[in-house]
């Protein structure tokens, strides 16, 4: 046990003493203004401090996003080689252009949380089309195999005719899906160009 001056009255004390006996100051009051004191500055500094940090962090993470947008533009500029191919040569193309466009999108390293999403989605889609592309090229042979086997003279077949008829509805909701895929690609364009324009 120590002994101390009354703030109040300047009476020695004992540190242990909630009261001055002598002219009944709170003693535990003032002790607790002093700390209150002395933590106030550093309370303030550590306040600024994160806010200091948070600035920083929110601009890192501006800057960051900025670059991911600006990788995913590079490669969405490939993609119009890809729209409404309606030959074997355009299928061809879309085809490979698509598998770049996979390639490029899997190589790329996203850490902004909304543009991992898009990312995701946009390799999914592209994922798709290759697969139609693929299918549509497909089709295309079986057609050209058809019309070859007409052109050296075989015989139009109620048979032949439903093999026809079959490759011609295949060809038809081949068609439709990549529509479809390429709105949802369209979709996804425009969420991206909304979290990039929001940096």
């Amino acid at each position: 046990m120590a002994i101390i001056s009354c703030p109040e009255c300047s009476n020695q004390i004992s540190d242990k003493a909630t009261y001055c006996p002598n002219c009944g100051f709170s003693i535990t009051s003032k002790i607790v203004d002093a700390d209150n004191k002395r933590k106030l500055p550093v309370i303030f500094w550590g306040l600024g401090i994160l806010m200091v940090c948070g600035i920083i962090f929110i601009s890192a993470n501006s800057n960051r996003r900025s670059l991911e947008c600006e990788q995913f533009k590079s490669i969405q500029e490939d993609k119009y080689h890809i729209e409404n191919p309606n030959s074997i040569k355009t299928l061809a193309i879309a085809k490979e252009k698509t598998t770049q466009i996979i390639s490029k999108l899997e190589s790329l390293q996203i850490s902004d949380s909304n543009l991992k999403e898009i990312h995701q989605r946009y390799i999914t889609n592209y994922r798709k089309l290759s697969s139609l592309y693929s299918s549509g090229l497909e089709i295309v042979e079986k057609t050209k195999k058809l019309t070859d086997e007409i052109g050296k003279g075989k015989p139009i077949t109620p048979e032949l005719k439903a093999q026809g008829s079959k490759i011609q509805e295949e060809a038809i909701s081949e068609i439709n899906q990549i529509n479809f895929e390429l709105k949802e690609t369209k979709s996804i364009d425009l969420e991206f160009a909304k979290i990039c324009s929001s940096n």
